[in-house]
């Protein structure tokens, strides 16, 4: 994974929801989730955000990239 997200120059970022931060509860729920884990890829040239499965997998980590 770290190979394709360097190839794609693509940043990981990771919230931190230990002491529940509103703003994150906010994102939470404007992406229709009342807890974590949320995993959001954001494509690039301004493409809606996918939101996938709270289980991933290689595979569908990759799919998702493939669509951006």
């Amino acid at each position: 994974m770290r190979q394709a997200f360097s190839a794609r120059d693509i940043t990981y970022l990771k919230g931190d929801w230990t002491r529940q931060d509103p703003a994150i509860t906010a994102y939470l729920r404007q992406n229709g989730r009342d807890g974590v884990p949320l995993y959001v890829y954001y494509p690039p040239n301004g493409a809606a955000p996918v939101v996938l499965p709270q289980i991933l997998t290689e595979g569908t980590v990759l799919a998702a990239l493939g669509r951006g």
